[in-house]
């Protein structure tokens, strides 16, 4: 937090977990309350962004049940320090069919909205290769849409 207020930064991102990978750590809760009185006390916006590796279009079970656990945690964690949103990927439908990686994509969000009370679910855009289920503003809006256009459903810009 100190940093962030030395660079003169208006909010915070942070990964919950090894951002190109798989593992997920044990929580910490002293580390977690420790974030939780930060947030509070500097009062700056904080999002946690879930690893890279989240793909909920994607055509292998087992990679979208991974995502499903692995945003879950981001969810609790962030519910836990004061998180105001996690930011996801929808996915890429890879060499999956696209209409059926969308709507499992908007299943996925769905379901994670509805099990994990707490943070907002950001949506971030992702750059236009083939089978990228949301990388234009339209799309994210179908895809919330789609997902049942949960108010805790919204759309990420990387600048």
């Amino acid at each position: 937090m100190d940093r962030a207020r030395e660079l003169g930064a208006d909010a915070l991102q942070i990964f919950p977990s090894n951002p190109r990978g798989w593992a997920l750590p044990v929580p910490d809760e002293q580390e977690e309350a420790r974030l939780r009185a930060a947030v509070e006390t500097h009062g700056y916006p904080l999002f946690l962004h879930t690893p890279y590796v989240v793909n909920f279009a994607s055509p292998v079970r087992e990679t979208v049940e991974r995502s499903f656990h692995t945003a879950s945690f981001a969810m609790g964690r962030g519910a836990r320090v004061g998180a105001w949103g996690v930011v996801v990927h929808a996915g890429n439908a890879k060499d999956g069919t696209p209409g059926d990686a969308f709507e499992q994509a908007a299943a996925a969000l769905r379901v994670l909205v509805e099990h994990h009370p707490g943070p907002d679910v950001l949506i971030e855009l992702t750059a236009g290769a083939h089978g990228a289920v949301a990388s234009r503003v339209e799309h994210a809006g179908a895809l919330i849409a789609a997902a049942g256009g949960d108010p805790r459903l919204r759309v990420c810009l990387d600048t």
